[in-house]
């Protein structure tokens, strides 16, 4: 604990001498009294002594700032469309009326037996089933002799 004090004592004391012998934010040095106002370049507001740069037709409106050329490897083409909006199709017909769509059709293999026993209360064998889709008839399985 007493290292921990003392290592953060050590900190802030570093960082105190840091901040007095450091420049202030933005690069801009402090005019004392009674000397000349610094000249700034027109073009480069607020830093004096430094060119000002010229706007490049494709910079962005704050000047000063560097233009990045379009990549060699992948030009820039603004008729590419997005892959993100590419249409996305549903795996279930789920809420499919409520999207405005048509239900999702049975695959192809699926026979008319199976897919008639979706409808009606038979399974795939033609066993009739109940109203809780369960077997109707059939004996309950044997107990175990344990």
């Amino acid at each position: 604990m007493r290292i921990l004090a003392s290592l953060m004592m050590t900190g802030l004391i570093a960082g105190a001498a840091m901040a007095q012998q450091a420049p202030p934010a933005g690069g801009v040095q402090p005019v004392p009294p009674g000397s000349p106002a610094p000249q700034v370049q027109p073009g480069h507001p607020g830093v004096p002594g430094q060119p000002a740069q010229q706007a490049h037709p494709l910079s962005p409106s704050r000047p000063g700032l560097p233009v990045r050329p379009p990549s060699p490897a992948q030009p820039a083409n603004p008729d590419q469309p997005n892959p993100a909006a590419a249409p996305v199709h549903p795996v279930s017909s789920a809420g499919a009326t409520e999207r405005g769509m048509a239900p999702v059709q049975p695959a192809t293999g699926v026979t008319q037996r199976v897919d008639d026993a979706a409808s009606h209360s038979v399974d795939a064998q033609g066993r009739p089933l109940d109203t809780q889709g369960k077997p109707v008839g059939q004996a309950p399985a044997p107990t175990s002799s344990r």
